[in-house]
């Protein structure tokens, strides 16, 4: 996931041809490069110069490279979340690489009390 400034911005509704059933297209334009995806409601009110948190891809359809979007669902924040946590907390455990002492217990007689 990434952030990023919107250009520019296309939604609109449209119907497939094969299935005739509705759906949204949206194109947005980042960095002067354009993304295709499928859209939302939400997405109907998106104007340019708003920051979104989107990811960008490329995918191969029919030999030739797509640039694609898509907005994080719920589960994909959520695994981005529990990675970075993870992340986190393999620092907290090895600080700077040095080895961990899991049981270390100080014993009675060297308390200071």
């Amino acid at each position: 996931m990434t952030q990023v400034v919107l250009q520019h911005v296309k939604v609109e509704r449209k119907v497939s041809a094969r299935t005739n059933k509705p759906y949204i297209a949206a194109s947005i334009s980042v960095d002067g490069t354009w993304y295709n995806g499928f859209g939302s409601e939400e997405m109907m009110h998106w104007k340019a110069g708003e920051t979104k948190d989107v990811e960008l891809f490329e995918e191969e359809y029919n030999g030739k490279m797509y640039k694609k979007f898509k907005v994080p669902n719920k589960f994909d924040i959520l695994i981005a979340k529990v990675a970075e946590l993870e992340a986190r907390l393999e620092k907290l455990e090895n600080p700077g690489g040095t080895p961990v002492v899991d049981d270390y217990v100080i014993p009675e007689s060297d308390l200071p009390f």
